[in-house]
């Protein structure tokens, strides 16, 4: 009987810490991926400064909704004749910038 109850209760302390690093693997996966979702850092525009588009890649007539970028992982949403036209508009309002500079090199 007391080899039962020790056999019984090494397996319930296996279990317990199999399931407290299973947790702290999910959160530390789930740490990971809202940093790389939520980077977060705005962009600050100096005065006289030039707006550089870079159009490589695919190109399409809209773009999608959501924008997912996850260059780490082989994965990029492609960019849409509507965001490019509406970073135009945007550049077009914007007082700090004076010039355009689009960069068709690698355009498909």
């Amino acid at each position: 009987m007391r080899q039962f109850l020790k056999y019984t209760l090494a397996t319930m302390l296996g279990i317990v810490l199999v399931n407290i690093l299973l947790f702290l693997l999910f959160i530390g996966s789930m740490a990971a991926l809202g940093a790389a979702f939520g980077s977060g850092k705005k962009t600050v525009v100096q005065e006289n400064s030039v707006l550089h588009l870079e159009l490589d890649g695919a190109f399409m007539d809209r773009g999608p909704k959501e924008q997912v970028d996850l260059p780490q992982f082989g994965f990029r949403s492609g960019t849409g004749l509507n965001d490019v036209l509406a970073g135009l508009d945007h550049a077009r309002t914007d007082d700090k910038i004076k010039g355009v500079f689009l960069d068709l090199s690698a355009l498909q």
